[in-house]
Formats: C-alpha cells, structure tokens, sequence
C-alpha cells in the first residue's frame, strides 16, 4: 500500500513523526486474540501511534500493547524508537481503586483523591501519578513511556458543588495541574517519560460550560512548572492534547473557548502542541451517544422472534432429556439457574425491550453467550457414555438454533442502525464529492476529522479486524480538501440515539 502524503505528520513540538492514524486501546484487552492480531497488524502496515490507559480493561489494554510489542521488537519487527506509546493517568477504578481504597481503609490515604463516585475516583497528585506509572510502566514491559497524558482534570469541578465560586474552584485546579506538571518534569529528568499532555473532554467547551478547561492556562501552569523544575519555563514538555472530535461534536473546531476568541485547535497550533482526536466515530450528543458507522446485514434474515422460539423449544428438549436422565440437579448445581438452558424464554422478553444494537451486543457478549457455554460445558461433562448417542442430536440442534437467533438478531439491528445512519452517507457523499469514493460512512468521518488543520492524529479503536483494515486503508488517502463542507453537512442533522460498540 502506497501512503498518502500527509499520511505521517510531525508530532507538535516533540519532532517526531507519527501516523495520522493512532491506534486506540480503550476497548482492547490482552486475552482476546483477535485485539492482539488487530494491533499487529495496525502496527505491521504503518500506525506507529499507540494509545493506552492503565484503567482500560483493567490494565488489560496496557497489557496488550506490551506483549505486542516485546513480540515485535524481540522478533526485529520494529525498532522501539519507531512507535510512540501514550498512557494516561488520573482516573482511579478498578484494581487501582480498591489499592487508593485500601489506603484509606489503613489511615494512609492519597492526598487530594476526588471521589466521583463509589468504585471510581480520581488523583492527578504528584505521588499517585509516580505509582499509577511504575504500575504502567510494569505493564507495558516499559523503561520509559512515550507520553503520559494527565487525564480528565476537570472531575475536579464535575465533583465540586455547582453553587461554589467558580474562580475559588480554578483557583485550586489549576494549581493542581501545575503541581502535575511539575512532577512530570521530573519523570522526564529520571527518563521515566519523554514528554507529557493532556486528555480532557473539557477542552473545546464553551468557557461557561461546568466543565470547561482552558488549554491556554494549562500551558501557563507548564511553563510554570518548567520553571521549577528546570529554571526556564521554555523548558517545558507539555506536547499533547487529546480531546474527542467527531462530526458531531465540533467544539474543538468551532467554539471559541480560549483567549481572544480562538478555538482549542488554533490554540493548539500557536503553542506547537499535538492535537489527537478522541471517539471519532462515538458522537455523545446531549445524552445519547451515536455510533458514526453502518453495517451490513441480510435482507432476508429470518424474523427474531421466529429463532428466539426455536432456541426455546430446542432448550426444552435439552431440559426434558436431563430430567429423564436424573441429571438435571446436578446440572444445575452451583450456576445460575436464570439463563441455565433458558435463553429462549430470556430473549422472548428481552428483545422488545432491546433499543439498539449496542444493548443487544452488551446482551450477547457479557450474559447469553457466556451463559450458553457455561451450560453446554457442564452438562457434557455429565453425560455418560451410554447417552451420548442421544446427547449429541440434542447439543447439535441447540447450537444451530442459537447461531440462528444470533444472525438474525444482529441483521435487525445492523438494518435499523444502518437506515438510520443513511442521511449522514448521503450528506457527506454530497458534501464531499468525489472525493468520497470508495469510502464507507466511518472513513469518511475519520477521515473528515484527520484533514482538519490542527489535527495531528485521530485515535480508532481497532478491536475488530475489519474495522481495523478500513482504518489502516485510510493511510493511502490524501487529506480531503472539502473537510469544511463535510463538517457543516452533518451538523444540523438529527437522529435517534444510538449507542456505540467501539
């Protein structure tokens, strides 16, 4: 494949360059082979940019990218220096929390931790972001980290009551961030990280907005720091900011937040920083969050409701045969006897209530399918020889009964969300001119948001491999020259909410 003249662009201040393509771990985790196959083959065709967080997946995504990449540089793949790795740090959950929790529990508690909500909290203070990176850096089988994003600050004001005074909240925040920054400096001095940046939803918000965050103050408490650290605030680090940016939230392009009425992105190339754009395809647009993507489907899959019920009458087969065989109880013994041998009836209510394909993947993934397993593995190990002769129709008839109800499932919901996404491809189809061809709806909105000036990289949550081939393909496409008529197509149409699955 032959890349595109912008295909690698200069990372802001750092020099380095990086594919306009990054890819995205937020959804990744290293015990799902298909996510280590996606990353290598991102990084194998020409996507050097790496973004993980040490609360993806547990620690998973971190681990993922840290098996790849020791596989890599072990086998000469690649050399270390030619991919940049960026992690985060901030946002407190899961193992991370129960360690601040225990802390607590003990008399020793983090300082300055905002509690969010139980299960979740968040810290940017010096000594969480020196542990939660040797934590990192242990998952990555790092040295050093390319880049260590302090992530989502402005919890501190969604945190805060909203009749306090504001300029008593920035106040403490942005000292905050300045301390951050401060001790970042000196993970660049001991060679832990080379360069540091921010991530933060904050950014591109109107200035009235709760949770609004001015880039241009954040780099002032750099250069502040820069000046603790190092005695010259032009020695500062800060190089990156990642922010969401997607057709449908354009703050970041056309909301001028920042001093003098410029938006996050021109200010962004005043001070020679990076932008990474964030969530290019999940648009959160008031409280519904829009998937940016159609999908192919069957135009003559069979009705839901149809391979639901055959699914059911197929478990009670099951059902009935165990009972005869004494075997039942036992079957049963020690797993959830909900959806032990009854997703048909299961799904018989679920379904109505199913809004969109997001919820029925969420279903799919994280109760029926791991129920369906659990059931069938069980009840094999129990059946002796002298049934299996009988089993084996029965376990046949029940697997071809729910890969039916599963296609037929998925291409309704792969229709209705892909006739309702129609007005966008027509939109940008007709925005873009020929310059859309050959591009399904998520290139195109990828690629809308790449060629905006400003933009360095956008960030795409390759866990899937064919969207992952669409994003790499992307490489080969120059920058389109009607970005602006794309963006203004797209902002004024309106559709239902539907939830994403990237």
């Amino acid at each position: 494949m032959e890349f595109a003249s912008d295909a690698v662009r200069t990372l802001g201040r750092t020099g380095w360059q990086v594919s306009k393509i990054g890819y995205g771990g937020q959804r990744v985790h290293a015990e799902v082979e298909e996510h280590a196959q996606t990353l290598l083959f991102a990084l194998l065709y020409g996507v050097n940019l790496v973004d993980t967080a040490p609360y993806y997946a547990g620690g998973g995504s971190e681990r993922l990218v840290g098996a790849v990449l020791r596989a890599l540089i072990e086998t000469q793949g690649i050399r270390r220096d030619e991919v940049v790795v960026v992690t985060k740090v901030g946002p407190v959950s899961g193992a991370a929390y129960r360690t601040a929790l225990q802390q607590e529990e003990e008399g020793r508690p983090y300082p300055e931790m905002v509690k969010l909500q139980e299960g979740f909290w968040h810290c940017i203070h010096p000594l969480w972001i020196q542990e939660e990176l040797e934590r990192s850096l242990e998952r990555l089988q790092l040295e050093r980290v390319d880049l260590l994003l302090l992530s989502s600050p402005e919890s501190y004001f969604l945190s805060a009551d909203s009749a306090a005074d504001r300029r008593q909240l920035e106040a403490v925040l942005y000292g905050r961030i300045q301390d951050a920054f401060a001790q970042m400096e000196q993970l660049v001095r001991s060679g832990r990280i080379s360069y540091y940046g921010l991530s933060s939803r904050g950014l591109g918000t109107p200035p009235d907005s709760r949770e609004h965050l001015s880039l241009t103050r954040c780099v002032e408490e750099a250069r502040r720091a820069a000046e603790r650290v190092w005695g010259s605030p032009d020695r500062h680090h800060f190089a990156v900011v990642q922010l969401p940016f997607n057709l449908l939230e354009q703050g970041a392009y056309q909301v001028p937040g920042e001093p003098g009425g410029r938006t996050v992105l021109q200010a962004a190339q005043s001070f020679e920083l990076a932008v990474l754009a964030a969530r290019p395809l999940n648009a959160r647009v008031g409280d519904r969050l829009i998937r940016l993507a159609q999908y192919e489907y069957d135009p003559d899959a069979e009705e839901p409701l149809t391979t639901i019920a055959a699914v059911a009458a197929a478990e009670r087969e099951i059902v009935l045969a165990l009972r005869a065989w004494r075997l039942w109880d036992a079957a049963r013994a020690g797993v959830s006897g909900r959806l032990f041998f009854n997703i048909g009836e299961t799904m018989k209510h679920l379904f109505p209530d199913l809004q969109h394909r997001e919820h029925w993947l969420q279903a799919l993934e994280h109760f029926l399918a791991p129920s369906i397993v659990q059931a069938v593995q069980r009840t094999e190990g129990l059946i002796p020889q002298a049934r299996r002769i009988e089993w084996e129709p029965l376990k046949e008839a029940y697997s071809q009964a729910v890969q039916r109800m599963v296609a037929a499932v998925s291409s309704h919901f792969n229709r209705q969300e892909t006739e309702l996404k129609a007005p966008f491809w027509e939109a940008l189809v007709q925005a873009l001119g020929g310059e859309a061809e050959g591009l399904t709806l998520s290139q195109m909105a990828i690629q809308t948001v790449a060629s905006v000036p400003g933009v360095t990289a956008v960030l795409c949550g390759m866990k899937r491999e064919a969207y992952a081939h669409e994003c790499v393909r992307l490489l080969s496409r120059r920058a389109f020259r009607r970005y602006e008529k794309a963006l203004e197509a797209v902002a004024g149409l309106e559709l239902l909410g539907v939830a994403s699955d990237d």
